[in-house]
């Protein structure tokens, strides 16, 4: 039995009778810049997730531009980047998406700042 699915979807949304919800429901998206660094990424999505932030890894190696696209797309607040540069310094560089603005802060205050960016 078909009932129009393909057709029924798009005018349920017109009227406003169901809704689209956010792209993700995380928070902040660490990329991957080199694939020695997955595991320091997985760490830094997991000390987000244990102070109640929710996070997602990109764990595919694509360039820097590409993987914010997909934050953007995906609508995450925060993007982590820490690369060869930032993790040889013990550092990890927060971009806030909606801002623009990007810092670049110590690992161990990286859950503060996300948290401030949240306003949490």
């Amino acid at each position: 039995i078909s009932i129009g699915l393909t057709r029924l979807i798009p005018r349920l949304l017109q009227a406003g009778v169901i809704s689209v919800g956010p792209a993700t429901t995380a928070d902040a998206l660490v990329t991957l810049i080199d694939r020695s660094k997955i595991d320091h990424c997985l760490k830094l999505a997991a000390d987000l997730r244990n102070a109640g932030v929710g996070a997602e890894v990109y764990t595919e190696v694509a360039k820097l531009g590409a993987q914010l696209r997909y934050a953007a797309k995906k609508d995450f607040r925060i993007a982590l980047m820490a690369g060869e540069n930032e993790t040889s310094q013990g550092k990890v560089a927060v971009r806030d998406m909606r801002e623009g603005t990007q810092e670049l802060v110590p690992v161990e205050e990286m859950v503060l700042k996300v948290k401030s960016i949240l306003g949490r």
